[in-house]
Order: C-alpha cells, then structure tokens, then sequence
C-alpha cells in the first residue's frame, strides 16, 4: 500500500544517531527487505483493492514492530531507542483500525494528480518552519535586551503556531484527510523531543521525516487509483 509505505522514510533519520544497538538497529531489516515496503510500488498492483494492500503491507511490517518490542532494553542510548520506538509507533498506527481509516481517505485526495506538489508542500513546511525560527530568535532577543535568562517555555507557542501553520497548510492544499495525516504523523515524530533535544533541532528533525512520508505518499498516488478501479 503507497501510502503506510510513506510513513517508514522516517526510518532514515535514526542513521544520524547511532549507538552501540545493534540488535534494535537490526530491526531496520525487517522493513528494508520487505518487497511490499522498500521495493517497486507497482508490486502493490497484484492487490484486488487497496484495503487488500493495505493487510498485506501490515502483515510484513508485523515483524518489524515485533523486532522492535523485543530488543529494545537492549540498547543503552535513549535517543536510539525513541527515534526507533517513534517508527515503530507509526506503524503500529497506520495498521490500527483508525490510522487505516485516515490512510484510505488519501485515496481521494485532490492532490494526486499534481505534479508538482511535493514541491509546494516542501516550500510551505519550509516556509512554517522559517517562521519559526525567526520567531524563537526575536524571543531569545528581546529577553537579552530585557536582561534576562530566556526560558524555554516560552518556546512553546511558537510550536503551537508552526504545527498549525504546516496542518492547515496541507489541508488547504490536500484536504482535511491530508490536514489529519500531517496532524498524526506531526505528533508522533515529536512526542517528547522537546526538552530532550532543543527546540529548534527537533522541529528539523520533525519536518524531515514528515516531508519523507509525504514525497513517498505522491509519488504512489498513481497507484491508488489504480486499485480503486
């Protein structure tokens, strides 16, 4: 299915940290040598609908949420372990009954078959997360010119205005289904990252693997149509 196959680009990301986790790393092979995952997305064709497709991506992704489960207290690096337990809660997501839902009401998306979309919604998350920035640093600013020890508290509502400035974004382009999608993925990539990694950082690290999962979902919107005939 093209589009839980979007959500697993996030995996790339956990390469930037690696620690001595081998065995919790080694769960990446459950996704990396799936055929329904990692490989041609015309495979998904053989597929009587998408629903089908969709069951049978899940069921290979079972391993991968099994691996996970079973080795990590075994790796000692706590970034590791939530980077990789994040993918794992994604998956676990998109295969429950209403993560399934939110992924086959992107079958209708109005959004498929524009061309140049990954483009626009590249530019508008860039755009948001500018913005963001921008908005931290006069904060940090004008607590120097007030004298004062800035405190990251007053981070979060900026947060607030970039999560709404990338949902809002993607629904007025894509939907309310790509409006809820970004919502979830948005969430799970950012579940307690906050005071671990530094604001800034961790919306960097939130909007690359959210803008991984939407390149992969067009450029497997083809497909959808064609298991909906």
């Amino acid at each position: 299915m093209w589009k839980l196959v979007a959500l697993l680009p996030c995996l790339l990301f956990i390469s930037e940290v690696r620690g001595d986790c081998s065995s919790l790393l080694a769960c990446e092979n459950e996704i990396s040598n799936s055929a329904l995952v990692s490989g041609d997305p015309a495979s998904l064709l053989v597929y009587s609908d998408e629903s089908a497709a969709l069951d049978a991506v899940c069921g290979e992704l079972s391993g991968y949420t099994t691996c996970v489960s079973d080795n990590l207290d075994t790796c000692n690096s706590t970034s590791v372990r939530n980077q990789i337990e994040k993918i794992k809660d994604i998956v676990e997501y998109v295969c429950s009954a209403d993560g399934r839902q939110v992924v086959l009401d992107l079958a209708d998306s109005e959004c498929n078959d524009d061309p140049i979309l990954e483009t626009r919604i590249e530019t508008m998350m860039n755009g948001c997360v500018e913005d963001f920035i921008m908005g931290v640093q006069m904060a940090q600013f004008q607590a120097i010119l007030d004298g004062r020890q800035f405190n990251v508290s007053e981070i979060c509502p900026f947060t607030d205005e970039l999560e709404v400035c990338i949902v809002n974004g993607s629904a007025d382009m894509c939907g309310a289904a790509m409006g809820t999608f970004m919502t979830n993925i948005w969430h799970i990539a950012s579940s307690d990252q906050f005071a671990q990694f530094g604001c800034v950082h961790d919306t960097d690290r939130r909007r690359r693997a959210v803008k991984r999962a939407v390149s992969m979902i067009l450029k497997r919107a083809v497909l959808l149509k064609k298991l909906k005939k």
